[in-house]
């Protein structure tokens, strides 16, 4: 299991190079239908390393996991900016300047993750948020994403609190292409769509 771990972990990192910037609805192109979920990508030394997905709360403030805003225990990420295209990589020398600042994309001015996220283990306080140059990401206020109240959640850890109760997986993609990736060269599952499904919903919904 720690070997398997192990090759997720490197796997992750070569994905996020190499996986299509696209943003994905249940295993599905998602096209305009979440516009408050935004590409972020994340500069090492100056150059464009890693990303992630996040959710913007407001033009400039967005929610996504604290290991997307602290790079601990590895260098720090010393840029950020958010690309609002569904399909980010389509648009490259068009729309957009990707992976580079331009045209649909907007440059962070500070990021953060939880106090206590380098103090305990990967999972626990994984939530980070970042800052946005202003104006941001103007969108309609209705389609901000908005997070759960105090105790909101609470309801769901009976099976009588999920009935009626439907959760969206949206993201750009790399959990499904980590499992698919891992599951063709050992021909087990690795990271299955529950797996990267429930990531999701605990990203959405509490960061």
């Amino acid at each position: 299991m720690r070997n398997g771990m192990r090759f997720l972990t490197c796997l992750s990192l070569l994905v996020a190079t190499l996986a299509p910037a696209m943003a994905v609805t249940d295993g599905k192109p998602d096209g305009n239908s979440h516009p408050a979920v935004v590409l972020l990508l994340m500069e090492v030394g100056g150059v464009p390393a890693f990303r992630c997905s996040g959710t913007l709360l407001s033009p400039t403030v967005l929610v996504t996991a604290g290991h997307c805003t602290n790079a601990f225990p590895g260098a720090p990420y010393t840029g950020m900016r958010v690309f609002t295209e569904s399909d980010v990589e389509a648009g490259i020398g068009v729309t957009n300047n990707y992976p580079f600042a331009g045209p649909n994309a907007v440059e962070a001015v500070s990021w953060s993750a939880h106090p206590l996220y380098e103090a305990a283990p990967f999972v626990v306080h994984d939530v980070g948020v970042v800052i946005l140059k202003a104006p941001g990401v103007v969108l309609p206020q209705f389609q901000y994403g908005v997070l759960p109240t105090v105790n909101q959640l609470d309801a769901l850890k009976t099976q009588r609190g999920l009935k009626d109760l439907t959760f969206t997986a949206v993201g750009y993609g790399l959990p499904w292409a980590i499992g698919e990736i891992y599951y063709r060269v050992t021909k087990r599952e690795g990271l299955g769509l529950g797996d990267g499904m429930l990531l999701a919903v605990v990203g959405a919904l509490l960061g």
